[in-house]
């Protein structure tokens, strides 16, 4: 299977939704397939998920989700950004794992 040649980049603007995380990933999946990087859809998919996930769950804003494939070296990056006015802050959840005191 060849590797796209070309360089590309899609961007997708992403409402404060909870459907939104279905949406980029159904998004990456079908953008990956198409460039034929097969081999990366799983991981991709996965990692967006969660990125986008704790966008959701930390900012009140939209979000942006930046895909670029650069084919030397073969680089595919994926941006996850809000346009919140902070860094996240830990909530309860976060708190009460393994290293909670």
């Amino acid at each position: 299977m060849r590797m796209p040649e070309e360089p590309w980049s899609y961007g997708l603007f992403i409402p404060h939704d909870p459907r939104a995380v279905g949406v980029v990933r159904a998004t990456i999946r079908h953008i990956l397939r198409a460039a034929r990087l097969d081999c990366i859809v799983d991981t991709a998919e996965l990692l967006v998920s969660e990125l986008v996930t704790n966008a959701y769950r930390n900012t009140t804003t939209d979000a942006y989700v930046s895909m670029d494939w650069e084919p030397a070296p073969s680089d595919f990056r994926v941006t996850v950004w809000d346009s919140g006015d902070g860094m996240p802050q830990p909530t309860a959840r976060s708190r009460t794992g393994p290293t909670a005191p």
